[in-house]
């Protein structure tokens, strides 16, 4: 949702490096996810769940979404 959101705004990540590649568990990243996910991770949205792994298939909690949403929300420049 995160992804279709900055699709929808018309902001895209400003990095076209894949920076998942650098989490343990990029390997588990669903093939229809990938591009999601990658676009996510260079927006700063999603840091992952520590330095080194990304946590794909775990649900994230309320808290997480929160913070997702927020990061969104201000790297679209809606909030400061």
């Amino acid at each position: 949702m995160i992804a279709k959101a900055l699709d929808f705004t018309g902001y895209t990540s400003k990095s076209s490096i894949d920076s998942t590649s650098s989490f343990k568990d990029s390997g588990s990243i669903s093939s229809w996810a990938q591009t999601a996910v990658t676009a996510a991770v260079n927006a700063k949205i999603i840091n992952g769940v520590r330095d080194s792994t990304l946590a794909p298939s775990a649900e994230a909690t309320r808290a997480e979404a929160t913070v997702m949403l927020k990061r969104l929300l201000q790297y679209i420049q809606f909030i400061n």
